[in-house]
């Protein structure tokens, strides 16, 4: 950056993967050449370059409250974060995503989401079907910006798109070819750290997984619900049901993820060393993995769904879930796991699942299966007790056969 031409119309934005840190009383920020160490009311200058903008728009200031002084910190403080390599100029050329090949900031991760066009078409049209002309709109965890700019091209008047990975400088280059910028703001950051200049009528967020909780969408959802919509707002989505039904997996699928006597005994062969006893180990409690639709489908089911958590996502008043129901067993058989799935109602008549037979081959989502660590003896009719629980720690899932107890 410092041996590019800089004058006061120079265009800087965020550079990709710069890190903060705070320390006693002051701010450390690391860029791709250096790092700058400012006060922490001085961030609000580099928020400022969260979408791109000319260095002298980044310096307007309120001249009734900024002294003379204070004006020549802040210019010294944006040439600073230039030279660490912080701020860096926007050509609208490239745009940067993360290099590992997994996590949300990931190309990969984001082709699956647009390859996957039953997902991602009804997620548009139900954004198209909530936001009316003038609305504010606000869309948690952008990605690359799809959504933001389906509002926009409904009619928002505007829409502040959030996003904390590297994937959001490909959102803010889109907003940019689609000559959307003066309709979107990429806010960069996790929401909850993020203020808005305004409330929103529609708050949109494509932050739902295989297993819809784990993307912490009751957390930013309820965060964003107080601090940043009005009363009456709409959601997309609005509604998520989740379901678990009884069954016993699959031997192959079993066999990827405990120990069983063919394996051992080929392992015995193989290396001189008796592994049988590894068929005696157990987890310490029940735990999830995620397989294909038609992994699960090979399973043979125990029992029919049944609802453990009915959420209204424009009315949550906790981040957590402690759900118990009771369900008839349809089968009899060894219950070694539950297969779980999920609806979720993005607006009237817009519902996604990954329900294993319901799915759409293509889809990006896969389905949770929870795999007991006591498996246990079944009878057609018997009466389940499910209990489901999800916190910040941990998400559970336990079931008891009631009629042998």
């Amino acid at each position: 950056m410092t041996n590019l031409p800089l004058t006061r119309d120079t265009v800087l934005r965020w550079a990709p993967g710069f890190r903060i840190e705070a320390a006693s009383n002051h701010l450390i920020i690391t860029g791709n050449d250096g790092t700058v160490s400012c006060a922490p009311e001085q961030l609000s200058l580099l928020t400022r370059f969260s979408t791109p903008r000319t260095l002298t728009q980044g310096l307007e200031l309120d001249q009734a409250s900024t002294s003379g002084s204070e004006w020549v910190q802040a210019s010294a403080t944006i040439m600073r974060l230039i030279e660490a390599g912080v701020l860096v100029a926007d050509t609208g050329a490239t745009a940067v995503t993360d290099t590992t090949p997994h996590g949300f900031g990931s190309a990969a991760t984001h082709i699956a989401m647009l390859n996957d066009s039953v997902r991602t078409t009804t997620f548009v049209n139900a954004v198209a079907d909530t936001v009316r002309p003038g609305d504010i709109v606000v869309d948690l965890g952008t990605g690359t910006g799809v959504l933001a700019m389906a509002a926009a091209r409904a009619g928002a008047a505007h829409v502040y798109a959030i996003e904390q990975t590297a994937i959001g400088s490909c959102a803010d280059m889109l907003f940019g070819h689609n000559k959307m910028r003066d309709k979107i703001t990429l806010l960069r950051g996790r929401s909850p750290q993020v203020d808005l200049p305004e409330r929103a009528d529609v708050l949109v967020s494509e932050i739902i997984g295989s297993e819809p909780l784990a993307e912490c969408v009751l957390d930013y959802t309820m965060d964003a619900a107080k601090r940043f919509l009005k009363p009456g707002a709409r959601f997309v989505p609005n509604r998520l049901r989740i379901y678990v039904s009884l069954a016993t997996l699959d031997a192959d699928l079993m066999a990827r993820h405990r120990f069983a006597s063919h394996d051992t005994e080929k392992w015995s062969r193989q290396y001189g060393i008796d592994f049988q006893a590894l068929t005696a180990t157990r987890y310490a409690s029940n735990y999830r993995f995620i397989a294909t639709a038609s992994e699960a489908l090979r399973s043979i089911s125990l029992s029919e769904p049944a609802m453990v958590a009915d959420i209204d996502l424009s009315r949550i008043g906790s981040s957590g879930v402690d759900n118990s129901v009771e369900c008839a067993a349809t089968h009899t058989g060894t219950a070694d796991s539950a297969i779980a799935f999920f609806e979720l109602e993005l607006a009237p008549g817009q519902i996604l699942t990954n329900r294993p037979d319901s799915i759409d081959k293509r889809s990006s989502w896969h389905c949770p299966i929870w795999l007991f660590n006591r498996p246990f003896a079944v009878d057609a009719g018997a009466t389940l007790a499910w209990r489901y629980r999800h916190t910040l720690v941990a998400t559970t899932l336990d079931c008891q056969n009631r009629s042998s107890e």
